[in-house]
């Protein structure tokens, strides 16, 4: 599974980095900390998913999926921030947003959740963390 991390906090970007490049299956293969930068990267790298906060320099990470549709790419975008409240939540699965992880409680389950997309049979929105 190839994942690019947009956040723009630069140690959050090396925890969630750390994080997943101790799985097996998984490969970093860009980093972005605001919405334009983000919106490059997924179009040069084609990655199958994006781990993406939702405060960025330059506007919404609900804005970077919108963007990602019109651009013709299609990656699973995993949303993992501090603003984690049932509106957000509503409006990512609106968004079609893969999976919406807390920050603040679920930081720890971003790699499960990129590698259970390999399972059968799952849903578009991770159900446990709606």
């Amino acid at each position: 599974m190839r994942v690019v991390v947009v956040d723009d906090s630069l140690v959050v970007r090396r925890q969630v980095v750390n994080l997943l490049r101790e799985r097996s299956g998984i490969e970093v293969v860009g980093e972005a900390g605001d919405l334009a930068d983000g919106l490059r990267t997924v179009k040069e790298t084609r990655p199958d998913f994006v781990v993406l906060d939702l405060n960025l320099p330059g506007g919404s990470g609900f804005r970077l999926v919108g963007d990602f549709k019109r651009q013709g790419l299609h990656p699973k975008v995993v949303v993992l921030t501090n603003y984690a409240d049932d509106a957000f939540r509503q409006h990512a699965e609106y968004l079609g947003v893969y999976s919406f992880l807390d920050k603040s409680n679920e930081f720890e389950r971003i790699a499960d959740v990129i590698i259970g997309a390999k399972a059968p049979n799952r849903g578009q929105m991770d159900s446990s963390s709606v």
